[in-house]
């Protein structure tokens, strides 16, 4: 059986009054901003230019001392999950994403986390 991902009348509703896709997008970006420089900050560049990068999703390179399986792991533990890329990028890169219902408090909380594991 497969029963179709719809959002409720009361969800659609939320949603909306919340600013709909418009404020999702401008969280999604200001997020991603706040993510991108924190990296920066900590020595870790992104493959992509910020102006061409997507709104939800960083490509960003592994710390140094790091492969990314052990990146990611650690990561893991301290109760986040980032995503391996693909590819060349495989060893070298990861990706953080925005999407869904990440919050400002969790953003903050990573950045702490990352710091943790980069002393």
């Amino acid at each position: 059986v497969v029963y179709p991902v719809m959002p409720t009348a009361g969800e659609l509703a939320e949603f909306e009054a919340a600013g709909g896709a418009t404020a999702r997008h401008e969280r999604y970006a200001r997020q991603a901003g706040r993510i991108r420089s924190f990296l920066s900050e900590v020595g870790c560049g992104t493959y992509v230019a910020d102006d061409e990068a997507s709104c939800a999703v960083t490509v960003s390179t592994v710390p140094r001392g790091y492969v990314a399986d052990t990146w990611l792991g650690a990561n893991y533990e301290a109760g986040f999950v980032l995503f391996e890329c693909k590819g060349d990028l495989r060893e070298t890169h990861f990706q953080v994403s925005t999407m869904g219902e990440v919050t400002d408090s969790m953003v903050d909380d990573w950045m702490a986390a990352v710091r943790r594991l980069l002393q």
